[in-house]
Parts: C-alpha cells; structure tokens; sequence
C-alpha cells in the first residue's frame, strides 16, 4: 500500500470477512493513507459518499469492500486490486477485478492475491484452477481448451481426508470390522418423526396406544387445528409405514384430531363422563428422532445449488432495496422464492415443489415461517415490505445452513 501510494495509485482491498478489513484499515490508518469503507452493513448513503470520495479526493487511496462492492461499481481511478481472500466460486472473483479493469481505465491494472501458505487456502488454488477450466471448457469457443483436468472421485477424497484429518487415517480401515446384525426398524417412531416433518410447530402429539386386549393399537396424531384437511395424507404416511388392509401384520389405526377436540376429550375422561380401555400408552415424540435417509448426490448438488442461487438473488434484492429500487427488490425474492423452497425441501426430505403456487399447500406451507403470505403476495405490489419478507428468507436460509453438515 505504501508502495502504492509513493507510485499515485489508487488501491482496491476485496475480502470477504469485515474483520480482515478493519485490520487492513489500522494497518492504512498507520501508515497515514486515507481509505473508504464499503460493505453491506453500510447505510446506502454512507456508501455513495465514500465511492465519490474515492474517486475524487487525491488523498483517499484505498477502498476497502466486501464483495457488496464486486458488482455495481465503476472505480477505474483505482489500478491496483488486492484480494485478501479468494472465494470458493472462481466466477467470484472476476467481477472483484472488473471493478478497476473496465471500459475508459487508461492504466495497466495490477491483481495481488494474497495466500497463506500450507494451509486450506493454499490447497484451494487447485480446486480454483480445476473448476477455472471447467468453465472455460463450456463457455469458450469450441477447440480453445483441448483437455480439462478432473481427479477421480476417490483421488479427491483421499487428498482431503489427508488434509484435514488427524494424522492416524488410517485407523478406522485397521480396525477389523463386526459382524451386527442390523437393528429393527422402530415404525411408530420413524412414522412420527415424519409426521412432525411436514407438520413442524402444528403437531400437538402424536402417541401410540396399545389395548391391554392384544387387540391392533392404533397412531394418535393432534394437531393444531383443521384435523380433517390433514387426515387424508397422514393415513396415506400410515400405509407406507405399515402397509394397507392386505398386510400381513396387522396395522395400527389411525385417528386425527385437532386439539381442541383431544382437549375436549381428554376433560370428559377426568370428569368420568367417559369409559377409556385399559391399554398402553407410548409417547412417540419424546424419542429420539431417526436419521433421516442421506441424499443422493445428485440432490445434495442440488440442494447447495439452489441454496447458493437464494443467497444470491437474497443479497440482489437488499442491494436494490437499499437504493429504493423496490420493485426490482421484490422481484429478486420472487426469483428466489422457489430455489430457497427447493434447498429447504431437499434438507427435510420433502418432495420438490414446482411451483410457487405449491408452497400455500401441505406439506411445503410449514417449510418456514411466513412461507404462504411469501408465496400469496410476492406478485403483488407491497410497497416497501421488501425488508421483511427479506428478513424471513434471511432467517431460513440460516437455518438451512445451521442444519447441513460441514
């Protein structure tokens, strides 16, 4: 940077994480340069005075961004960009750098990427320049790239696991496996897990009851409200489960009711105006919940590729918001209603909704708080309610996040 300023250049700092800007700026600060401040946090207004701060004062070297700053920007003063961090997604970074190298920039423009070296980051650069030709195999004319170099599948996973694992990999392949038998399959449970699945916050219990006679027990699922809107497809859950009148072992009956009818009920069997039959009673959700089944490949690509594509329109939305661009606001979270329905869908093993129309029904209506008003009045014009339904698509892509493995 003091290089660059004894040169009168001007400097583009990009990283991803505001606290490695905040070092960058003590360290400008330090060394007496002058330098402005860009990230998402920043009030819109805020933002546009230290663009035109940049560019105009003399004084003011160094522009300090997240990538809130990667699009948008028209900053030729600058000739020299400097990454701190790279981004997983190559196609990140070529924006970061067209924010200087760009249409009327009359100097040669300099690229620093900075890398620790022997850590992750350092490992990253080959992953980078694989998923680089990739892409430059597809988009470039045809016969530019002859050959793309791809490692297997296994050959992947081993450079990994040598990378990030502890030192003894090999101990789980030296230890002799065992024979189990696998442990049988808890039906109620998983039934009710499943229940719980689609229903979220709306399912009041849900209990298995068990005559003292031996005669079939029978599934008890309370819910909210409006019992028989969900009957039909909880006893179509009960004979994927248990199978239909033709199966060999008896199956359990079915009875739903909302909870002011289990309420009701459960007051006249206190007050002795109803007779119950002896039977047992077992709680289902109060058991642990059953793994859920893994995800294909193809459906955990999916599931990131749709969760990126949310984020993605998510932070295009709240940028145009800020600048009280509404209603191309509201029509990126209409764009991104559906990938984020398909990312949360995917990660509760729920089936795939194809339209945004589908999300006012079951089972997608309880995918995230909100989701029906979401997928009801995104197509109508709401004003400056952007911000809100945005918090909402902020607070289940967290969640989602919060729930994938690592």
């Amino acid at each position: 940077l003091e290089q660059c300023a004894a040169e009168d250049a001007k400097v583009i700092v990009f990283s991803e994480w505001e606290r490695m800007l905040h070092l960058v700026r003590d360290a400008c600060l330090d060394a007496g340069l002058d330098c402005a401040w860009h990230t998402g946090s920043i009030p819109q207004h805020k933002r546009r005075a230290d663009i035109v701060r940049f560019k105009e004062d003399p004084g003011c070297r160094v522009f300090l961004t997240t990538d809130a700053g990667a699009t948008g920007l028209n900053l030729q003063v600058a000739s020299v960009v400097v990454n701190c961090d790279l981004p997983w997604n190559p196609a990140r970074l070529e924006p970061r750098i067209a924010r200087a190298w760009r249409k009327f920039q009359s100097k040669p423009v300099t690229v620093y990427n900075l890398i620790s070296e022997n850590t992750i980051e350092h490992r990253m650069l080959d992953t980078l320049a694989t998923k680089r030709a990739v892409a430059e195999s597809v988009l470039d004319l045809a016969g530019a790239v002859a050959t793309v170099p791809l490692r297997s599948g296994r050959k992947e996973m081993a450079e990994r696991l040598r990378a990030l694992a502890s030192p003894q990999e090999n101990l789980a392949a030296a230890t002799p496996a065992t024979d189990k038998p696998p442990a049988a399959r808890d039906l109620a449970n998983e039934f009710a897990h499943r229940v719980r699945q689609r229903l979220g916050g709306q399912l009041v219990a849900c209990e298995l009851r068990t005559p003292d006679g031996g005669e079939a027990p029978t599934l008890l699922v309370v819910v909210e409200h409006v019992a028989q809107g969900k009957a039909p497809w909880v006893e179509d859950l009960r004979q994927e489960f248990f199978g239909g009148p033709d199966a060999e072992t008896p199956a359990p009956r079915l009875e739903v009711l909302d909870r002011a009818t289990h309420e009701a009920i459960e007051r006249m069997i206190a007050a002795g105006l109803i007779q119950m039959t002896p039977h047992a009673r077992r709680s289902l959700l109060e058991e642990a919940p059953p793994q859920p089944p893994p995800l294909t490949p193809e459906q955990s690509l999916l599931l990131r590729q749709s969760a990126d594509r949310a984020t993605h329109l998510l932070r295009r939305a709240r940028v145009l918001g800020d600048a009280e661009f509404a209603d191309e606001a509201f029509a990126s979270l209409r764009e991104a209603l559906l990938p984020l329905a398909t990312a949360v869908s995917l990660a509760r093993r729920l089936p795939i909704p194809t339209t945004s129309a589908e999300l006012q029904r079951e089972p997608w209506n309880t995918l995230w708080p909100g989701i029906e008003d979401d997928a009801e009045h995104l197509g109508s014009d709401l004003g400056n309610a952007w911000a809100s339904v945005a918090d909402r698509f902020s607070t289940a892509l967290e969640s989602l996040r919060a729930s994938l493995p690592d």
